[in-house]
């Protein structure tokens, strides 16, 4: 009998170690498999100590964002979804969240500048997302009497909108009575204009005031007449038609709902959120407009989203919905997928390029542009699932694959990482848990939050500091009435520090300390019928052969 391994994968724990394929793992923690051989993963340090919010409140979440390349970190007491301004180069840095407790659970945000000025915790304030139109209806004060040939009188009406310090703009009031006027010479003073009370903190600095005028077509259109100071009352309209350009575009742009969350960001600049059944959808490169024309509702309660590409993935306490468009206006389509598989973690949903991960009852579920489907089946039948409490998982994107952590007891916790896109290189564990998980999509770095306001850092750029992995062979099984394995040899890179463990019907048999790659001899022994190699090192190993002769290891 002759034992090879040249090539090595994860674990499949739901498959027994004896029916395992020969380079699967009964036991891998903490091992990397990239390089198609046994390396050990980047170790875990300290970054920093974060400063606790007001009262001593524990940090839960945090985000780093930079201002030119200048990294800050912004502290949360509660789980938020963050995303920043899809404008490139965006002079305010902006900076948009939900699920904040501050402000009644309102979507937030914050111009960059003003969230990190002065000391920690960031941000130092926010602002409530979105400008409510205005609730006064204008009012015409005068204007000039119209005359009595049809011909050489104009019909209007008036709206105005509200715009905050940062150039952002209000749905436009109810319109005004009509009025009738001369088409040349008319003056038309617009009054009643005024800021109600539910916009206050909302930074409005002005009324943009629009009316009506008919179109080459015939139809009637409202167009930019001027723009007044917001300590105004009144507004002097005594511009001709021919002078007027710019058309109203925030005729249908409402605020987001104010117990919107899930906010996440489509590549096309489209900002999505939720609540309850209703998704809400944002006009493109506009995050503080969103449309309830655009918005869709759901036969389930939404418990998180995602997206790839045009698609929105809405995870549902029943089935999973993909909504797809990338122009809102033109329509989005909605389709519920074929697949009974509710979310039952908010922050185990993942983002990736090609698809978006949730955790379900049953297991992981995958859901691309090839429906929807369990991918973790392979490795958790459902009582191994459920024993990991998947309602305690929140999860990251890393390198591609997906890492996740799970929570049973304070005792019982951990971690799993795989790669969605080849599920035949297995599962592997890890040695660390975390309350939050950041990923630093800039520079693909990940950092974990642990309850004592530690922040940790996940990717190290140092071949020195690496965990300590472990790898372990299936259980080979030996024909007939078992033999003897009696040499060994073990390739690596290098031999720093590799604990080699042979198991040999379920018992430890020998170990030793590899120091170079030369074979070496077994201790004398009665036949075993099952056999098992395991590695323990922080040095990459690329074979391993265990046999009954020095002849069979050597060819």
């Amino acid at each position: 009998m002759r034992i090879s391994l040249q090539n090595f994968t994860g674990e499949f724990p739901r498959i027994h170690e004896s029916r395992l394929k020969d380079d699967a793992a009964a036991l891998a923690q903490n091992v990397s498999f990239m390089s198609g051989t046994l390396k050990p993963m980047f170790k875990v340090v300290k970054y920093k100590n974060l400063v606790p919010l007001a009262n001593n409140e524990k940090t839960k979440d945090v985000y780093q964002f930079r201002i030119d390349e200048s990294p800050f970190w912004l502290q949360f007491g509660i789980d938020v979804d963050v995303i920043l301004s899809p404008i490139k180069d965006d002079q305010y840095h902006r900076i948009y969240w939900t699920g904040d407790n501050r402000a009644g659970g309102a979507p937030l945000f914050v111009k960059g500048v003003d969230a990190v000025d002065g000391a920690e915790p960031f941000p130092l304030t926010y602002r409530k997302l979105g400008i409510l139109p205005p609730s006064n209806i204008p009012t015409i004060v005068r204007s000039t009497e119209a005359t009595d040939d049809d011909l050489s009188d104009e019909v209007r009406f008036y709206v105005y909108t509200f715009v905050n310090d940062i150039g952002e703009e209000s749905a436009p009031s109810h319109p005004s009575s009509q009025v009738i006027v001369p088409r040349i010479g008319a003056e038309v003073v617009i009054g009643n204009l005024s800021i109600q009370a539910a916009n206050s903190g909302r930074n409005i600095i002005a009324y943009r005031i629009y009316r009506t005028t008919t179109g080459t077509t015939g139809n009637a259109q409202f167009q930019y007449v001027g723009q007044a100071s917001a300590s105004s009352t009144e507004f002097l309209d005594n511009f001709m038609s021919e002078e007027l350009d710019e058309t109203l575009k925030t005729e249908l742009w409402d605020a987001p709902r104010e117990d919107m969350k899930g906010l996440g960001l489509t590549a096309y600049g489209v900002a999505y959120g939720f609540s309850g059944k209703i998704v809400c959808i944002s006009e493109p490169f506009y995050m503080y407009a969103f449309p309830r024309d655009y918005e869709l509702t759901t036969q389930h309660n939404i418990v998180a989203m995602g997206h790839y590409d045009a698609n929105i993935i809405v995870a549902t306490d029943g089935n999973p919905v993909v909504v797809t468009g990338v122009m809102p206006s033109a329509g989005m389509t909605m389709t519920e997928l074929p697949l009974n598989e509710s979310c039952v973690s908010k922050r185990s949903l993942v983002s990736l390029g090609y698809g978006v991960i949730y955790a379900s009852p049953n297991g992981l579920v995958l859901a691309s542009n090839n429906g929807a489907q369990i991918i973790s089946e392979g490795f958790f039948d459902r009582d191994e699932w459920n024993a990991l409490n998947p309602k305690s998982i929140h999860a990251v994107e890393y390198k591609g694959r997906y890492l996740f952590f799970y929570r049973v007891s304070d005792e019982e916790k951990g971690a799993f990482i795989f790669d969605p896109k080849d599920l035949s290189t297995g599962i592997v564990r890890l040695s660390i848990w975390c309350e939050v998980a950041h990923r630093d999509v800039k520079n693909d770095e990940i950092y974990l939050l642990q309850n004592d306001n530690k922040l940790q850092y996940f990717d190290l750029n140092s071949k020195t500091e690496r965990e300590n992995y472990t790898w372990r062979s299936k259980k080979f099984r030996s024909d007939g009435n078992g033999c003897r394995m009696l040499a060994m040899r073990v390739i690596a890179d290098s031999y720093n520090d590799l604990n080699v463990r042979v198991i040999a019907d379920g018992k430890l048999f020998y170990e030793k300390f590899a120091v170079n790659d030369r074979p070496f001899r077994l201790p004398n022994h009665s036949a075993k019928s099952y056999w098992q190699i395991e590695i323990n090192a922080q040095d990459e190993v690329t074979e391993i052969i265990l046999a009954e002769t020095m002849q069979e290891v050597m060819n």
